[in-house]
């Protein structure tokens, strides 16, 4: 599965092929969802989109997220 996360301030969004999880930092803790349903983006926290390219964004840039089986 494929992972495509549009930016702000970046034209094309950006791909994550082969994607396996999705972690979320905060202060605290750190979340991984394997179940990407489960996921609600939090302009506060921190993303890591892992799978065969890794991607670290700050949820506030996030504009939207696609998943393309």
């Amino acid at each position: 599965m494929n992972c495509y996360v549009k930016l702000k301030n970046i034209e094309a969004p950006i791909c994550v092929s082969g994607i396996t999880s999705i972690v979320e930092k905060t202060d605290k803790k750190a979340t991984t969802y394997k179940e990407f349903d489960k996921v609600v983006i939090d302009s506060y926290q921190y993303y890591s989109f892992i799978g065969n390219e890794i991607l670290h964004v700050q949820g506030e840039r996030i504009l939207y997220v696609y998943f393309q089986h």
